[in-house]
């Protein structure tokens, strides 16, 4: 008799999907998406996805649970912003006994309490956010066994941690996250016996973390109280303004014990305490294979009280000479440390302009023949760097965070090429090879007509022929200007409408990016073109404010239509006066005293470029732009518009021919004498892309513009600098124009979003590994005022050239009450 035995009951996993124009009525499927994450929250269950499409959001709560085999997942798509609370507790994202579950790529910028928060469960791996400007932590975890804490950025916590693990909960990993900003600690692990459980902390893991300028009310870079068993390894930790590592017992039921602190990169700023503190008992600690580094004349590298000498032992660091073995009191040189303790006999004295490729740029790579670059020993070494590079020589490994002492040089121009080979036989290969090119040849055609590549396609070619294949030798500078035409009333939206587009740059710019820093410690700049024919007093003095807090300038953008020559010269002439007189706007130039401003035209259309002659209607504009004070023009490129010239990536001065399209042709900048009555343009890249591909065959344009479905990162930048704007008497200096219309909240999603911020840091990235590339953020008016340096053979530097010719105004406002809207006549 055969019995059969009944199945076992499986249910089908679901992946669902949340938009900002969704309905939580409906199934959340790609085609009927969910409006709220918290509706997703009530309804996932173990081994369930969500997957968030941009737009801003308020977070949720989540009491379900995942298995480890079947984990709960949300991921958000770049440009997911939570902004507001969810509605059970202050938090942005909470996991409130939700154990296994996975949450990934979220942006949380402003949140009461905690960015994300997860108590009493296990498993929860938070990988990949962005949290700024949290009410007290931007991670918090309480009794959160095996918590996985990766790849996060957390900066600005107002009042308290950038990290906060807590509370008796064992094997907590701190992964490669990036920590600044944050009032208190950066990373900080409490145990906290009063809270429950053991109150001891074992098997944390903090590795490969990047923290940087915390602590400013106090509170260690990485603060361990009641841990032990534990390794904080491969770290940077630099400008902190209390003690880098700290390693004692407050809250915690034991002190610590039994900790490895090895292959740490610590620089103590001089208003900072220890780069490394022991204390209330902590026994049994290994140091080894560290940079500790300070700056102050006051505070030292080590400190170690009197009740945490047991089983230390210390040796192998790179250090500074200055050590205390009684918590602090004490100040002894690194020789009579080693008589009073017997501690580092194998330790060196190092400064950081001695051991690193550049401390003055934050470059802690170990300089070539650094003195630590063979000097740690093979005892507790890390398998892996802070970049997850293995030791050249393991037998005697690098001291510090980074293994790689010679920076690789990424690859700025360019791309690598992969190799394939053929499976079919060479008949097979001609027949597919021709089906393929006479498929791609009626396909370029059209592209070729349809997106107006005929006029500067065959430029582009013969620029690709002449331009090298090859990197250049020699140090890159990079000078970045964002041409922003900025309409707050794009869309025909109100006046409310419009403001809420202003404030939030004014409160999201400066917290994203106010601590990035070029290689000339210049924040991001950001030139704001805004609309004549739009004039609003309030908008401007918002804007006006915001430029004076020296994170951008303003400039003139124009949209006009069937427009005269004297009307044109009429506006501008008024409109600029204004800005400067009342606003404190625009440029200044150096010699005579004008005002002097830059321009972009309005739907492409400068000089009545449009076939149609719409948008414009002014032949003379050239010359309308230049006598009325214009600097230079940064309208193009336009591609696919039908106003894009055949003068491509280039910086020249075009002469008005009293006919549309004089810029059309041009004279090159610093190739001839300058003509004295030509306009400079300055254009951005424009280049085909080979990587993006229409239908997998034929290359999308690279017009330099950012905005939501063109975000910036590092293959984009290799385009831009690959179309090589340069002036020839310095050929280092890479002109890099790019345009955007950041009012828009689809496109504030990109630059006031996380991958703008990742192109930032990745920017940093490519200074750091490669010691010949430079990044200098500039304005309009600094880009124009470098290529007239350039053009005079400069031969200075970047940072020095700045202000080379126009001066930036950056005035008080001189009127008390809102001055009457322009009039406009047309467009």
């Amino acid at each position: 008799m055969i019995v059969l035995e009944p199945l076992e009951a499986r249910r089908l996993l679901s992946h669902y999907v949340v938009s900002t124009g969704g309905d939580d009525a409906g199934p959340g499927a790609p085609n009927a998406p969910w409006a709220t994450l918290q509706h997703a929250a009530e309804v996932v269950q173990a081994g369930d996805s969500v997957t968030v499409l941009p737009g801003h959001y308020a977070g949720f709560l989540l009491r379900t649970s995942g298995t480890a085999q079947a984990p709960i997942t949300f991921t958000a798509k770049s440009g997911v912003i939570i902004d507001s609370r969810n509605l059970a507790t202050p938090d942005g994202i909470n996991l409130e006994g939700a154990s296994f579950v996975v949450i990934e790529g979220f942006s949380l910028t402003g949140l009461p309490r905690a960015g994300i928060r997860a108590v009493q469960d296990q498993g929860v791996k938070i990988l990949s956010n962005q949290i700024d400007q949290s009410g007290y932590w931007g991670i918090l975890t309480g009794f959160s066994q095996d918590v996985d804490i990766e790849n996060n950025i957390v900066t600005g916590s107002i009042k308290q941690h950038g990290i906060y693990v807590g509370n008796s909960a064992d094997n907590p990993v701190i992964r490669g996250n990036t920590v600044s900003g944050n009032h208190q600690c950066g990373i900080q692990i409490n145990s906290d016996a009063s809270q429950g459980g053991d109150g001891i902390i074992t098997g944390a893991v903090v590795e490969a973390n990047i923290v940087y300028d915390n602590g400013r009310a106090g509170g260690a870079a990485i603060n361990l109280d009641g841990v032990g068993l534990s390794t904080v390894d491969d770290n940077l930790i630099y400008d902190n303004h209390a003690t880098g590592i700290a390693l004692y017992r407050q809250d915690g039921a034991a002190p610590p014990a039994d900790d490895v602190i090895v292959n740490n990169t610590v620089v103590m700023p001089a208003d900072a305490r220890w780069a490394l503190s022991l204390s209330d008992g902590a026994n049994g600690i290994f140091v080894g294979n560290n940079i500790l580094l300070t700056q102050s004349d006051r505070r030292g590298v080590l400190s170690v009280a009197a009740d945490s000498r047991a089983g230390l032992l210390s040796d192998h660091n790179a250090v500074s000479n200055r050590f205390s073995d009684d918590g602090g009191d004490s100040n002894l040189s690194l020789a009579n440390w080693r008589r009073q303790t017997g501690q580092d006999a194998n330790s060196m004295l190092a400064t950081p302009q001695g051991l690193f490729a550049n401390f003055a740029r934050r470059d802690f790579h170990l300089a070539q023949h650094s003195p630590a670059e063979s000097g740690g020993s093979p005892a507790h070494l890390p398998q892996k760097d802070i970049e997850s590079k293995q030791p050249a020589d393991p037998k005697h490994p690098a001291i510090g965070a980074y293994q790689q002492t010679k920076p690789r040089a990424g690859a700025l121009l360019g791309g690598e090429a992969s190799a394939s080979t053929w499976a079919l036989g060479w008949r097979g290969g001609l027949v597919i090879a021709a089906a393929g090119a006479a498929t791609a040849a009626v396909l370029a055609a059209w592209a070729v007509r349809r997106r107006a590549l005929g006029r500067w396609l065959g430029p582009y070619i013969a620029q690709s022929l002449r331009r090298p294949r090859r990197r250049p030798s020699g140090e890159t500078h990079l000078l970045l200007c964002i041409a922003d035409h900025f309409e707050p009333q794009h869309g025909h939206v109100d006046h409310e409408h419009a403001m809420v587009r202003i404030n939030r740059w004014e409160m999201q710019y400066p917290l994203l990016f106010g601590t990035l820093r070029d290689s000339d410690g210049k924040p991001p700049r950001h030139t704001f073109f805004y609309p004549l024919e739009q004039f609003d007093p309030a908008e401007m003095a918002a804007l006006a404010q915001f430029c004076r807090a020296g994170l951008g300038e303003v400039e003139v953008h124009l949209h006009h239509d069937r427009d005269t020559a004297e009307n044109l010269r009429r506006r501008l002439s008024s409109y600029c006066a204004m800005l400067a007189e009342r606003f404190g706007m625009l440029a200044t130039h150096r010699r005579d005293g004008r005002t002097m401003y830059g321009f972009v035209h309005g739907n492409w259309a400068l000089d009545n470029s449009r076939p149609d002659g719409r948008w414009c209607g002014v032949d003379g504009e050239l010359d309308v732009l230049r006598q009325t004070g214009c600097y230079a023009d940064f309208t193009l490129p336009s591609a696919p518009n039908p106003t894009q010239v055949r003068k491509i990536n280039s910086i020249y001065y075009a002469l008005e021919d009293g006919r549309p399209r004089s810029h059309e042709r041009g004279t090159d900048v610093g190739a001839a004498p300058a003509p004295s009555d030509g306009l400079m343009l300055i254009q951005g890249p424009l280049l085909l892309n080979w990587r993006r591909r229409k239908w997998g065959l034929l290359p999308r344009i690279e017009n330099a513009c950012l905005q939501a479905n063109q975000p910036p990162d590092i293959h984009r930048l290799d385009l831009w600098l690959k179309a090589a704007i340069r002036i020839p008497s310095r050929p280092d200096w890479f002109f890099v124009k790019l345009h955007t219309h950041g009012a828009p909240e689809a496109n504030q999603q990109v630059l006031l979003g996380p991958a703008m911020v990742e192109f930032h840091t990745a920017l940093a990235k490519r200074s750091m590994f490669d010691p010949n590339f430079h990044y200098h953020y500039v304005t309009a008016r600094e880009m124009y005022n470098l290529v007239r340096a350039a053009e005079d053979r400069w031969t200075g530097s970047v940072d020095d050239a700045r202000d080379y010719e126009l001066l930036f105004n950056g005035r008080a406002p001189r009127w008390t009450q809102p001055p009457a809207p322009v009039q406009s006549c047309c467009g």
